[in-house]
């Protein structure tokens, strides 16, 4: 009940001023999707620079989100997502 009061004092707090750190990431670990929705075109960008798990990781440890939002492409299609989700995990409250 406490971490829910704390976020939502952050997203309260983030309407009036600048916060430190974000409250919410959405983070697009990847761009290969495996669909070709016709309202969507993000199976048409071809993948490249992708963060590495030491990358994400570094990232983490500078920040410190409430909420994390993992979004792609089609981020079950990283070979690495639950690597990535347990970084996540260790490195925010």
């Amino acid at each position: 009940m406490i971490e829910i009061i704390k976020l939502g004092w952050r997203i309260f707090k983030s309407n009036f001023w600048s916060l430190p750190e974000p409250y919410k990431i959405t983070f697009a670990i990847t761009y290969l999707c495996n669909s070709r929705c016709k309202i969507c075109n993000i199976w048409r960008r071809k993948p490249k620079n992708e963060l590495t798990t030491n990358e994400i990781k570094r990232m983490f440890q500078n920040i410190n989100p409430s909420w994390v939002n993992l979004t792609g492409g089609e981020p079950f299609l990283r070979r690495d997502i639950f690597d990535i989700a347990k970084i996540i995990r260790d490195n925010t409250d």
